[in-house]
C-alpha cells in the first residue's frame, strides 16, 4: 500500500511539473492579427466541423502552419483551430473605435489618429505611408465595383476608394453619409494615374467630424 501510495504520488509530482512546463513554454509559430469583424474558428478546415471559438477584430494570434487557404493558429495563449487565412495579417490593424458610444464624450470633433495627419493637398507627396488625411469630401461617384469619395474637387490630387464587395462592412449610406462633410480616412496611401489614393477596408478608416463638437 505505502509503495502503491508513492508511486501515485511521483505521477502526480511528474504531471504538475509537465504542466508547467507546457505554459511556461513561450508561444510558437508567426504573429498575427484578426482583421474581420468576427473571425471563426474551427476544429478542421471546413464548415463542416464545429465552430469552437470566435475572435474579435484586431486579436492577436500565432499561426502555427498553412494549407492551401487555411490557416492552423494558436489563440487565446492556449488553444488550437483552423481560420481562414485571408481573416489575418501580419501587423496590427488600426484600433477599433465605437463610434456611437465615444460621439458624445469626446470634446474633440476627432477621434485620436494613429497616424500623422495630413491635408489632402500633401497627399501625393507622402504616398507609400500610412497617414490621416483631412479634407472636406466634395464628390462621389458610385460604380458598380467601387465608391469613390474625392475631397479633392477636380479629382487629380485625392480620393478614398471603397470597394462595393466591403461596402456591407460599413454601417451608413456611402453614396450621401460623407457627401459635403468634413472628413478624416487613415490608412496607405498609394499613387495612381488620378493622384493619391487610399483604399479603405474598414468603417474605423474613415470618421466624420462632430458638427456640434467645439473647434480643436
Amino acid at each position: 500500500m505505502k509503495f502503491r501510495h508513492s508511486y501515485y504520488s511521483l505521477l502526480l509530482v511528474a504531471g504538475l511539473l509537465y504542466s508547467k512546463e507546457i505554459y511556461s513554454q513561450k508561444p510558437e509559430g508567426v504573429k498575427a492579427f484578426a482583421v474581420k469583424p468576427m473571425v471563426e474558428v474551427y476544429e478542421e478546415t471546413f464548415r463542416g466541423f464545429d465552430v469552437v471559438a470566435e475572435l474579435q477584430y484586431g486579436e492577436e494570434v500565432r499561426i502555427l502552419g498553412e494549407k492551401r487557404e487555411w490557416a492552423y493558429i494558436l489563440y487565446a495563449q492556449k488553444y488550437k483551430g483552423w481560420s481562414k487565412l485571408e481573416n489575418f495579417v501580419l501587423t496590427a490593424p488600426p484600433e477599433i473605435v465605437d463610434l456611437y458610444t465615444q460621439a458624445f464624450s469626446s470634446h474633440s470633433k476627432w477621434f485620436p489618429s494613429p497616424y500623422g495627419v495630413i491635408g489632402w493637398r500633401e497627399a501625393r507627396l507622402k504616398v507609400g505611408k500610412n497617414l490621416t488625411v483631412e479634407g472636406n469630401i466634395e464628390r462621389v461617384v458610385v460604380t458598380p465595383k467601387f465608391y469613390y469619395l474625392y475631397m479633392d474637387p477636380m479629382g487629380e490630387k485625392f480620393r478614398a476608394v471603397i470597394s462595393v464587395k466591403d461596402a456591407d462592412e460599413f454601417p451608413y449610406p456611402l453614396d450621401n453619409f460623407f457627401l459635403y462633410r468634413e472628413v478624416r480616412v487613415s490608412g496607405l496611401l498609394k499613387y495612381t494615374l488620378h493622384g493619391a489614393e487610399m483604399v479603405l477596408l474598414y468603417p474605423n478608416q474613415i470618421q466624420r467630424a462632430y458638427s456640434s463638437a467645439p473647434e480643436e
